[in-house]
């Protein structure tokens, strides 16, 4: 056990984990050839099939830092969302039409082997929120579908799904006493906040005032963490 240990934390291990989703996210665009918003949906739903790979139990023993597929996976999720969450991404119509039969095979093919993955790793029928990363490509699949009739609901659903992930993730860092985990939630929503600035109507003062609220917002949960930490020891 301890020499498998070993070689799951050696470094070069660590080098061939990120290597590879790195290749595999390189190579991945030859195979797309459509329309911009839809190639946003596929990236969001081969960044998902990234982020299950790493929840694999051989990748799973590795520390969060060492498993370069669900750092990728989910630094590739957060940004393809954050485009999504613009206004501008569904003003144009999203008809089905638009599509051309090989990018809805890929995504399809991607899509399916998500879905395997997670019957694989015995969560799909065990849904968290604090492991809403590994659904976000299926959810974000589903609000590109309600885009074609409504491009209103879909910003909006992107929005709470962004939303809820932040939470969820700083949850998630809460309970196992993250700081690495709390403040890439804490990120998430203010990356959130920060772009929202750009397609809604808001005063100077309501922006800064914002701007103070999630700087005081990161001082708080990492200082009632601090806290937290040192009633425990």
């Amino acid at each position: 056990y301890l020499s498998e240990q070993y070689k799951l934390e050696n470094n070069l291990t660590t080098v061939f984990n990120f290597l590879l989703p790195l290749s595999l996210l390189i190579s991945f665009g030859t195979f797309v050839k459509g329309n911009y918003q839809f190639t946003v949906i596929i990236y969001v739903i081969f960044f998902g099939f990234l982020y299950n790979l790493g929840k694999l139990n051989f990748f799973n023993a590795l520390r969060i830092r060492r498993n370069g597929f669900i750092l990728l996976g989910s630094l590739g999720l957060v940004v393809t969302m954050i485009i999504l969450s613009f206004k501008g991404f569904w003003n144009e119509r999203l008809l089905f039409q638009k599509i051309n039969n090989h990018d809805l095979i890929v995504a399809i093919v991607i899509l399916m082997a998500t879905i395997g993955l997670l019957f694989y790793n015995k969560k799909a029928s065990i849904f968290k929120w604090n492991s809403l990363f590994e659904y976000a490509s299926l959810l974000i699949s589903l609000t590109y579908t309600v885009g074609n009739y409504s491009n209103l609901l879909s910003s909006t659903l992107v929005n709470l799904i962004i939303f809820i992930l932040g939470v969820s993730t700083i949850k998630k860092g809460a309970d196992q006493m993250n700081f690495g985990i709390l403040n890439y939630g804490m990120l998430i929503i203010t990356l959130l906040i920060i772009c929202r600035f750009f397609d809604t109507e808001m005063t100077f003062v309501v922006r800064g005032l914002l701007f103070i609220l999630v700087g005081i917002g990161f001082f708080a949960t990492n200082f009632l963490m601090v806290k937290k930490m040192k009633k425990l020891n």
